[in-house]
């Protein structure tokens, strides 16, 4: 699967066999299944999991390489004696897999964003990204927040031509009572923006403006 290849891939020792660790949200979501915890909004579970969370993360990403496993069987795998390096190596794939940490605001006013549902991350991955639920479950968050960013920022270059266009007209007609900014047509914002209250096109409009002036 390319989600195996675009991530850096944990080998573990196992029951006499070499696995390939990642995290993906069809892991995380294996492993919500079998123990009722919130996998997407917090970090607990990995930096000091249950047994149960480790038996369930585990499962998760070793099916992906044996289906036949079951949850049963990867809980025989864990003994006092591998326990340490289960842990170690989930919480090294845990990191490999999840973005990076985003800058956020909290001072002046700054908001601090929840962290995604289930439902609003598998939104987004329909309607804005085009994912199939089989797609969706295999990508890492990862290479998601990478497609995320990457289509936000072609969305937004996209109304910030058009947004071009109408700032002419309206500029150029005499009807205007104030000029107006092609920046005030944006409508996407990245989603690790490091300012949020401020318009975001209005920070690639101020940097185009730049560019032409050095010019």
């Amino acid at each position: 699967m390319l989600a195996d290849r675009l991530v850096e891939r944990v080998p573990l020792r196992l029951a006499r066999r070499d696995w390939l660790l990642i995290i993906t949200y069809g892991v995380l979501l294996d492993c919500e299944e079998q123990t009722g915890e919130d996998m997407l909004g917090q970090t607990a579970a990995f930096t000091a999991p249950t047994a149960r969370i480790m038996q369930g993360l585990l499962w998760g990403a070793l099916r992906r390489q044996d289906p036949s496993l079951t949850i049963r069987d990867v809980g025989a795998f864990i003994t006092p004696r591998v326990a340490p390096a289960i842990l170690a190596a989930l919480q090294k794939a845990f990191v490999a897999s999840m973005p990076e940490p985003e800058k956020r605001k909290t001072k002046d006013g700054g908001k601090i964003r929840k962290p995604m549902s289930w439902l609003q991350t598998r939104a987004v991955a329909r309607i804005e990204l085009g994912l199939s639920d089989k797609e969706f479950l295999n990508e890492t968050p990862r290479s998601f927040r990478a497609l995320r960013i990457a289509y936000v920022e072609h969305q937004r270059w996209v109304e910030l031509v058009a947004g071009g266009i109408r700032e002419s007209v309206v500029n150029f007609s005499g009807r205007a009572k104030q000029a107006v900014s092609a920046s005030k047509y944006v409508i996407h914002s990245k989603p690790d923006d490091d300012e949020p209250e401020k318009d975001i096109g209005e920070v690639i409009y101020e940097q185009m403006m730049k560019g032409q002036q050095r010019a």
